[in-house]
């Protein structure tokens, strides 16, 4: 969360897909012929069902929006897991007594085949 008031992450949101940046960006594709293979090239080759118009310039950056808003708030939640799984201390000391071998030199495999504390987090 970029914030507590929902109302100004919306705000933050836009104004980072809605920014001169990302304005100049679209601009520059639609001018130049070079063919790019990522979701702003999909976005801008996209045409309606109907009319095979191209999306319109605020959809297309409502779109740029979304996916800004949706790969911010995955990367934060996943980033989040690992240091949850490992904030309990009995979980914290079974993840360093696992890393000690491991310094030392051997391989630290499990001989059961069983994840091991790294390999869960």
């Amino acid at each position: 969360m970029v914030s507590r008031e929902p109302a100004r992450d919306l705000q933050f949101a836009y104004g980072s897909a809605r920014s001169p940046k990302s304005c100049q960006l679209i601009a520059q594709r639609r001018a130049e012929p070079e063919e790019h293979f990522d979701y702003l090239a999909m976005l801008m080759t996209a045409r309606d069902k109907e009319s095979a118009r191209p999306m319109p310039e605020r959809e297309l950056i409502d779109e740029v929006m979304t996916l800004i808003v949706a790969g911010h708030e995955t990367t934060a939640v996943d980033s989040t897991g690992p240091g949850t799984a490992v904030a309990a201390p009995e979980a914290e000391a079974r993840l360093h007594a696992e890393m000690k071998p491991r310094r030392a030199g051997s391989a630290g495999a499990r001989a059961d085949g069983s994840a091991s504390v790294t390999q869960q987090v």
